[in-house]
């Protein structure tokens, strides 16, 4: 690695926790509240929870898999979300032996009411920048994902909808 590279790279990592400060400090009071009882990884946990599976909730395995983390911690992160009423086990309404787990009432709502948050957040945070150069930071945040081919479709689509 090159002194230049090294030394972009430690400028980047510098701005990182401003950039996360002001995303924390732009929440809502009550909302902060709400999500001091709550990791984001839990609320991450719910989302995937509802997205794919529906009203059945998931399996251990699935959520597992979803969270990219060993069985024993997604029990562990499950049994906090059911002991906070964010979570409840179901029997498959297919298959009685298998235990599914799916986010009750409260927990649809926390997840409904974070992404409403999450959005305005981050209108906020952009607010800065022109509609181009949020465009090329999308490009370039999916370049260092890994995620380069939705890139493009971004692009394409940011061009249409600016058209």
């Amino acid at each position: 690695m090159n002194e230049t590279r090294a030394r972009l790279a430690d400028a980047v990592l510098a701005l990182l926790p401003g950039v996360k400060r002001r995303l924390q400090a732009s929440l809502p009071e009550e909302f902060r509240s709400e999500l001091s009882r709550v990791t984001w990884h839990q609320v991450e946990a719910l989302k995937q929870l509802s997205a794919p599976h529906g009203s059945a909730g998931a399996t251990m395995t699935e959520l597992a898999r979803l969270q990219n983390c060993a069985l024993s911690s997604a029990t562990a992160l499950v049994d906090r979300l059911i002991a906070q009423g964010l979570a409840e086990r179901r029997p498959d309404p297919l298959d009685r032996r298998v235990i599914r787990i799916a986010p009750t009432a409260g927990g649809e709502q926390l997840v409904k009411r974070f992404e409403v948050e999450r959005r305005r957040i981050a209108v906020d945070a952009l607010a800065p920048l022109t509609d181009d150069e949020v465009a090329t930071l999308l490009q370039l945040m999916r370049k260092l994902a890994g995620d380069e081919e939705s890139s493009g479709e971004v692009a394409a689509n940011l061009e249409v909808a600016h058209g």
